[in-house]
């Protein structure tokens, strides 16, 4: 299966590591939590039903787009106040307060 790739553009504050701890589980058990999904063995039954619905690569990029979300919305410690993210189709971007990207995830 296709795997998820990321573009470092600029030093990454150590509060980011989870996001990329993120895209090493999703790049490890992704297939796997893909294809239990459709058959309905793991997961909710919305992820269940997204999985029947989506490609593989647009399910992996949504689980990494709500795993960034939670860092972002949660308590701070995996998120610097002022970053910002988002998904372009095919991909995920994350930038500073400055509006520069510094990563950029796609397959």
């Amino acid at each position: 299966m296709p795997q998820l790739s990321v573009t470092i553009e600029s030093k990454l504050p150590a509060e980011l590591f989870q996001v990329l701890a993120s895209i090493g589980f999703w790049n490890t058990e992704g297939f796997r939590t893909y294809e239990l999904n459709k058959k309905g063995e793991l997961g909710s039954k919305a992820s269940q039903d997204l999985a029947r619905k989506l490609t593989y690569e647009s399910f992996i990029l949504d689980c990494l787009y709500a795993d960034i979300n939670c860092f972002a919305t949660g308590s701070g410690k995996y998120w610097v106040e002022g970053y910002k993210f988002g998904k372009g189709g095919s991909h995920i971007w994350v930038s500073n307060q400055n509006n520069e990207r510094v990563l950029f995830i796609h397959f």
